[in-house]
């Protein structure tokens, strides 16, 4: 099983870490890249799409305090629903 992860940051300029999960790297990237689109969803109310362009995958990216929150949202492994919604547990 492979894991990858990314970051976003939000039009507020919030950041939040994500995790996809998958029996090739590919496919945890397209799962982790599923996430975003399914949280921002939820967050919208409306079906969102990502442009790959916009998730950050190095710590460059971050300043200290944004990558802590990275990483916090990282070691929670936070599972969105198709709706949006966090998987129980």
């Amino acid at each position: 099983m492979h894991a990858f992860r990314c970051g976003y940051r939000h039009d507020d300029g919030q950041v939040a870490g994500f995790t996809g999960y998958g029996f090739s790297e590919y496919s945890a990237r397209k799962d982790c890249v599923e996430q975003v689109c399914r949280r921002l969803s939820a967050l919208s109310g409306t079906p969102q799409a990502v442009d790959i362009g916009t998730l950050l995958f190095s710590e460059r990216d971050f300043t200290p305090d944004e990558m802590e929150k990275v990483r916090q949202d990282w070691a929670r492994g936070l599972r969105y629903a198709p709706g949006g919604s966090l998987y129980p547990g």
